[in-house]
């Protein structure tokens, strides 16, 4: 019965210790990213950096707020913001730099799912990459994009 464990703990470790197996997806990879300042559960930190849970799929859910989530991520922000009643301020620099429209697509589908997948109405559709290059042609700075969110937070007061 020991030998039997012992190949079986053997061949587990080799498995998880192989190069190409059991990896991360990409977006998973490009995820993190995010995860240094907002956490891996997305809950953010207090005063410095917002969540992302619970909001991602409500941002996505109109135009405009597809259209600042893609500005933020290749542009950036800066200022002072209020979220859930908290207030942060801070800068976030552009993330998507060496990132293809697909990659963001599929990083924006991921964090979505993994953090918010339980408010993603019936209408929900997920970012092609057609819709990132779209997005993309105004990639906003860190100014022109707390701006946006101005707008966006006029139109949708239930997401500050």
């Amino acid at each position: 019965m020991k030998a039997i464990i012992s190949k079986s703990v053997l061949a587990l470790s080799l498995i998880l210790s192989s190069p190409g197996l059991l990896q991360a997806s990409e977006a998973e990879q490009h995820y993190a990213r995010c995860v240094a300042c907002h956490l891996a559960d997305g809950q953010g930190i207090p005063g410095a950096f917002p969540p992302l849970k619970n909001r991602l799929a409500k941002i996505a859910s109109s135009e405009l707020g597809r259209q600042y989530l893609v500005q933020v991520l290749n542009g950036g922000l800066m200022g002072v913001i209020k979220v859930n009643g908290q207030t942060y301020s801070g800068v976030m620099p552009a993330q998507t730099g060496d990132l293809s429209a697909q990659q963001i697509t599929n990083l924006l589908n991921y964090a979505t799912e993994k953090l918010d997948a339980e408010n993603k109405s019936k209408s929900w559709q997920p970012f092609s990459e057609q819709e990132i290059k779209n997005l993309s042609k105004n990639r906003g700075n860190p100014v022109a994009n707390a701006n946006l969110r101005k707008q966006l937070i006029n139109k949708r007061p239930e997401l500050n």
